[in-house]
């Protein structure tokens, strides 16, 4: 399987963005600390680029309301299709 290939073909999109706000809040709390992050991105840029991709996006897109322009944004848009579990951090205290 390509990196770029969706390994959520089933999923909803109401699933996919539920699981895309994880990705992205856990982006957002850990400043991009993502070690993939940078791999997402460039798949990303290859995933639009195909038109099962680009058809997938446009789809989420209009349930979110929104496009996926910021880096933070794709980076979880690509960790959300290759169904990445983002790791648990304790908390101390």
């Amino acid at each position: 399987m390509k990196e770029t290939e969706n390994k959520n073909d089933e999923i909803t999109v109401e699933d996919f963005l539920r699981k895309y706000s994880k990705n992205y809040s856990w982006l957002y709390d850990h400043y991009d600390a993502h070690p993939d992050r940078r791999k997402a991105l460039e798949a990303f840029d290859e995933y639009v680029n195909t038109e099962s991709g680009l058809n997938f996006i446009r789809k989420v897109s209009r349930a979110r309301g929104d496009g996926f322009c910021s880096d933070r944004e794709c980076a979880a848009f690509m960790l959300t299709v290759w169904g990445t579990e983002m790791p648990v951090c304790p908390v101390i205290g």
